[in-house]
């Protein structure tokens, strides 16, 4: 079993891309914008073929999803 919160993922990617990203290696917002659009098409899939809502997802979740469909595209 993990350590890892339930809401560790949304927490690691906001961290990663507003304190990382932007503070650290001074990225644009335009930069940003196209990732914040794949995790938003990612979470919209896990809801409309998994049932995962965007709240709940987690590393578990996702390495589930990964060992289940093969692949995470």
């Amino acid at each position: 079993m993990s350590a890892t919160k339930s809401n560790d993922f949304q927490d690691l990617l906001q961290n990663f891309f507003l304190k990382w990203m932007m503070s650290q290696k001074k990225v644009s917002p335009f930069t940003i914008q196209p990732y914040k659009d794949t995790f938003r098409i990612l979470f919209k899939y896990m809801y409309e073929e998994h049932g995962v809502k965007a709240s709940s997802i987690n590393m578990e979740e996702l390495k589930k999803l990964y060992y289940r469909d093969g692949q995470l595209y």
